[in-house]
């Protein structure tokens, strides 16, 4: 469900908890929204790190990259933001800029 990276899980655990606590599944509706609170936690907490690691910039830079990208350009600024930021580190580690704002 990664394809939506928005709603993400949630498209498939939200109408599954419901759908459980409407049949009167109390325990199994909990347990799913427990585990869906549990998951997009920990995916908000590991994909900044995740990322940072795999393309060698700063975890905070990385999510400050993420967090402005989605809210400038939506689904594309999720992929445009930690770009810029990569293109940013490349360039002024090649010293093409001369700008003393750091990322590292």
């Amino acid at each position: 469900m990664e394809f939506v990276p928005v709603v993400g899980t949630g498209l498939v655990f939200i109408p599954w908890f419901i759908y459980q606590l409407l049949l009167g599944h109390t325990a199994m509706g909990v347990g799913l929204l427990i585990l869906f609170l549990v998951l997009t936690i920990f995916r908000r907490i590991v994909e900044p790190k995740v990322l940072s690691d795999a393309v060698g910039i700063n975890a905070l830079a990385a999510l400050i990259s993420l967090y402005v990208g989605f809210e400038l350009m939506g689904i594309t600024g999720l992929f445009l933001g930690p770009l810029v930021v990569i293109i940013y580190q490349a360039m002024r580690k090649a010293g093409l800029l001369k700008l003393n704002i750091k990322l590292d």
